[in-house]
């Protein structure tokens, strides 16, 4: 017969909870739940092995969302996370209940599904994805707008293991952005090709500022009334020792995808003021020298400072520098750097549109900006005087710039 006893006793619920939980954020991401590369990398491993077993296909959505970046820096990371909270849900709605869905990275994700028959069907879940992704989305009173690239590879055709077949995923979404964004596309041994090919023109571009391979050439601006040149524009070109000349078109979105455009916009920027007092000082009878700001550029929140301060140490009167905008860049940075015009144009400097005719402006922002001039596009000058709708476009163009008080430059005219 127990007549006393002692128990020691511990309660585990909620140590068995904190236990959870941290198994939970082990493998789980704290913004959105879901899995994470950690859990992904684990988990894809399965999946392929069990498809190699069942002879079955496997494709691999690598899905990163377009202009992010720009939202979570001008906005604040309180809004970025919650859009990116937003968007996996939207994804999620659109997946079947065995598809694998992780976040791998900052705006990264990646969908896993099991093919039926043919790869077209993870060409139809993108589409869906993009769609979704797409529709305007409504965080504290802002109206935000975002896209995705998505690169697709499927296994066993792209690849035989988890590296190498996220990896051409991962190509195959890069291409999608090369492509204008807002697209899917489908591995190919070319892609692998491409990407290298890209990895070398990055790593080159790295050092090109060191190296002195970064060269401004000046295009003349010739006034047809006078017959003389009254300014100049500054062109960036890059002579490589292994690639040789690389055209603007090919170096400078990496520069901006990469950041590296920052430190070659000041270069530009210095180098062009440099430049016209040494004509200054040649006698040359120079009115302006325009020089093309990436929007990248505009992310700084010393950007002014800097200039100015370029401009105080060159010694170049802010009357003489026309900065050079497009049109994009008005619409999808209006609000902040709209302040920043104004203060560059509040010391003196010129502001023009580039290229105008090819991108989105509405009248409403052409008229309440202060602007000096109006660049027409090329692409309405070439074939001048054949093509009778480039001319109408071009007389519309200048008619427009008169009424408002613009000067008007024609881009790449051949005398």
């Amino acid at each position: 017969e127990i007549q006393n006893f002692i128990a020691i006793y511990t309660n585990l619920e909620e140590i068995i909870k904190m236990e959870e939980k941290a198994n939970f954020l082990a493998y789980h991401d704290s913004l959105t739940q879901l899995p994470n590369r950690t859990r992904f990398e684990t988990q894809i491993v399965d999946i392929l092995e069990l498809a190699k077993i069942e002879k079955q296909k496997v494709a691999i959505l690598f899905i990163d969302l377009d202009r992010f970046k720009v939202i979570n820096d001008t906005l604040g990371h309180h809004i970025g996370d919650e859009m990116l909270i937003q968007l996996a849900r939207r994804i999620h709605t659109q997946l079947d209940k065995n598809a694998l869905f992780a976040r791998i990275g900052g705006d990264e994700f990646v969908v896993v599904i099991s093919l039926k028959e043919k790869k077209k069907e993870a060409g139809l879940l993108a589409e869906k994805l993009l769609s979704v992704i797409r529709e305007p989305i409504l965080i504290h009173d802002y109206h935000l707008n975002t896209t995705a690239s998505i690169g697709i590879a499927v296994y066993p055709d792209d690849g035989e293991d988890r590296n190498e077949i996220v990896k051409h995923a991962d190509s195959a979404m890069y291409y999608a952005k090369e492509k204008g964004k807002d697209n899917y596309q489908f591995y190919t041994r070319r892609l692998s090709l491409d990407v290298e090919a890209r990895l070398e023109l990055e790593q080159e571009l790295l050092h090109a500022l060191r190296k002195k391979e970064l060269t401004l050439y000046y295009q003349p601006q010739y006034d047809l009334k006078s017959r003389k040149v009254v300014g100049a524009e500054a062109l960036l070109r890059w002579n490589n020792k292994h690639l040789g000349a690389v055209p603007p078109d090919r170096f400078i979105s990496i520069a901006e995808e990469t950041g590296i455009i920052i430190s070659i916009g000041h270069f530009v920027f210095e180098e062009a003021c440099k430049t016209y007092m040494q004509w200054e000082k040649e006698g040359l009878d120079i009115e302006s020298i325009s020089i093309n700001i990436s929007s990248i550029q505009f992310r700084e929140e010393d950007v002014f400072e800097k200039f100015r301060e370029i401009i105080l140490r060159t010694g170049i009167p802010a009357h003489k520098i026309e900065i050079e905008i497009t049109e994009r860049f008005i619409m999808e940075y209006s609000t902040t750097n709209m302040t920043i015009l104004e203060d560059l144009r509040n010391i003196g400097c010129k502001i023009s549109i580039d290229d105008f005719g090819t991108g989105y402006s509405s009248m409403s922002y052409i008229k309440s900006l202060a602007l000096d001039t109006i660049k027409i596009d090329k692409s309405f000058i070439s074939d001048l005087p054949n093509d009778t709708h480039d001319a109408e476009v071009s007389k519309a163009i200048i008619a427009l710039s008169r009424s408002l008080g613009y000067q008007v430059v024609a881009d790449s005219c051949l005398l």
